[in-house]
């Protein structure tokens, strides 16, 4: 019992700094509208991408230790495969998403490996996976729908950049 309360507590402080991040973004576009220093928009960027590399990864493994718990042998056997895939597909979008970054900030001559086409398709499968996270149950659903909120920021971060 103690060690699902400190889960749902954790889930709880890793939502509240997503929902920053949401609101931080609010604020960016409403910065992008007046005329301030160059440097105060990269810092705003900066700090929204470093929050959404940070958060996302544990939003997912938060999401994979409620759905082992929660899923049962009564389940019907597609139900725990599309709550896993729902689980898999952000988990591969934000490692590719984190790879590109590690390369763009190294000036790595490959970094541009997703292109606007590529990063599209990590867009529609972010949002088969908000579909497939509808049979999850509990706090899972609810962290999967988060990271994949956070995955979508961060990919028109990167459109923009």
């Amino acid at each position: 019992m103690k060690q699902l309360v400190n889960s749902r507590s954790l889930s709880a402080v890793v939502m509240t700094v997503g929902i920053l991040f949401v609101a931080a973004l609010v604020q960016r576009h409403s910065i992008q509208r007046r005329s301030l220093p160059t440097n105060f928009e990269q810092l705003a960027r900066s700090a929204a991408v470093i929050v959404g590399i940070s958060v996302v990864p544990v939003l997912i493994v938060l999401s994979y230790r409620a759905w082992a718990d929660k899923f049962s042998d009564g389940d019907p056997r597609w139900q725990r495969w599309v709550g896993l895939a729902s689980i898999v597909i952000p988990g591969i979008s934000w490692t590719l998403l984190f790879a590109q970054w590690i390369l763009a900030t190294m000036s790595w001559p490959g970094s541009g490996f997703l292109d606007l086409g590529s990063r599209a398709a990590l867009g529609y499968a972010n949002m088969l996976a908000l579909l497939l996270a509808v049979p999850l149950r509990g706090i899972a659903r609810i962290n999967i729908i988060v990271s994949v909120v956070l995955i979508w920021i961060w990919i028109r971060l990167l459109v923009q950049v």
